[in-house]
């Protein structure tokens, strides 16, 4: 089962992606793609992004089954709302 979570952002998609990648490869993550989609990995958790206008849509194809999903969407918004701006 996947879920996605909708991000809005107020910066351009390369800024952001810019950031994005930079950070989560400090913190072990991996983001692959270019500014308007790809692919993302952290920790047994694996899915990918997509860019339209100024909403990030995270697609998470693949999480830990301990892990529930409450906790995968506040580690999502907090990347991407705290981490990256």
């Amino acid at each position: 089962m996947s879920r996605t979570f909708e991000v809005t952002i107020d910066s351009a998609p390369a800024e952001l992606m810019s950031k994005a990648k930079k950070v989560a490869q400090e913190h072990g993550a991996t983001i692959l793609g270019d500014n308007y989609s790809g692919a993302l990995s952290a920790s047994g958790v694996e899915g990918g992004y997509e860019v339209i206008g100024s909403t990030v849509f995270i697609t998470i194809t693949k999480k830990p089954f301990f892990v529930p999903w409450g906790t995968v969407e506040k580690k999502v918004m907090d990347f991407f709302h705290t981490r990256c701006v």
